[in-house]
């Protein structure tokens, strides 16, 4: 199944584009105008890179947050046309469980996104035997709350991007549990 993934919650728009568990190619960068001008070109791209065409998509991955408003706004609208329009699956996936994805070893792992006034959106996560679980759903919290209530193993994400190929690795998770999302009420 092609499986194309996106993310614009912060201020990098990063998308891959993958068969399977094989990643046909992916893009990450800060973007320096708004993601409503990059977001359609860049995946416009992939699919030429990879010699894919829209019709053979079977699944939309998007980061929905927390992040940018006006960015998530972009990516989860862009999603559902797509989904809906090339009738291919949808899959939401947190923005914050696709920073802690970045981590390549076994441990616990602390996404935090800055909320402002003292607050971070958080989330806990643990990979152990290259399984993902989450210990702590996201939410919002003040920061040194999270912070105390951290095991003094658990490694902490602050300055962690959301990468597309995370959010690939995580759908095609949801993907094989068969665990989608509606576009009209994602």
């Amino acid at each position: 199944m092609i499986l194309l993934s996106f993310d614009t919650s912060s201020k990098f728009l990063s998308a891959a584009l993958y068969d399977g568990p094989k990643k046909l190619a992916a893009h990450q960068s800060e973007v320096a105008m708004s993601h409503a001008e990059a977001l359609a070109p860049v995946l416009a791209k992939l699919l030429k890179k990879a010699g894919v065409k829209p019709a053979r998509i079977g699944c939309v991955a998007v980061g929905i947050g927390p992040g940018s408003f006006t960015g998530l706004r972009i990516a989860v609208t862009t999603a559902k046309v797509l989904s809906y329009t090339l009738k291919t699956k949808l899959v939401g996936i947190s923005s914050l469980e696709a920073m802690a994805r970045t981590a390549g070893s076994d441990g616990e792992y602390a996404a935090l996104v800055d909320a402002k006034k003292s607050q971070v959106y958080a989330a806990v996560y643990q990979r152990k035997n290259k399984r993902w679980k989450t210990l702590r759903k996201p939410g919002l919290f003040l920061r040194e709350d999270v912070l105390k209530s951290l095991k003094k193993e658990t490694q902490v994400l602050e300055q962690t991007v959301p990468d597309a190929c995370a959010i690939a690795e995580a759908a095609l998770e949801r993907i094989r549990e068969g665990k989608f999302d509606d576009p009209l009420t994602l």
